[in-house]
């Protein structure tokens, strides 16, 4: 009895330490947090913001652009994502694509500080 006791809990420890092993794997930096959030959970605006911002400090501009689309079209009326694709924007030298991100953030702003209900023309 006492013998599979001790192999069950020997089984359990591994079981853990497996585990904990693969998940530091995804913390092991930012952009592979954000993917595995986004492989779990796909229709979740948030995760692709993050995604887009850890590539965007990474210097991967283009991508970056790419996941903060993503965000966009889960969710219209997401500002930071808008800010944060200005941002990308702007540090590719695209001004015009850059303010009109910039002026969508500006908007959603004004309306939610107001209270008021977020335009259809986004």
């Amino acid at each position: 009895m006492q013998k599979i006791f001790y192999v069950l809990l020997i089984t359990i420890v591994c079981s853990l330490l497996i585990w904990t092993l693969s998940r530091n794997a995804v913390w092991s930096n930012e952009i592979s947090l954000w993917m595995d959030v986004i492989k779990k959970s796909p229709q979740k605006e948030r995760a692709y913001l993050g995604l887009g911002n850890a590539l965007m400090k990474k210097g991967s501009l283009v991508t970056a652009i790419n996941m903060l689309n993503e965000a966009i079209k889960i969710n219209p009326f997401y500002k930071e994502a808008y800010k944060s694709r200005g941002t990308s924007y702007l540090l590719l030298g695209e001004k015009e694509a850059a303010e009109n991100d910039f002026r969508i953030y500006e908007s959603l702003k004004r309306q939610k500080a107001n209270g008021s209900a977020l335009p259809d023309n986004l």
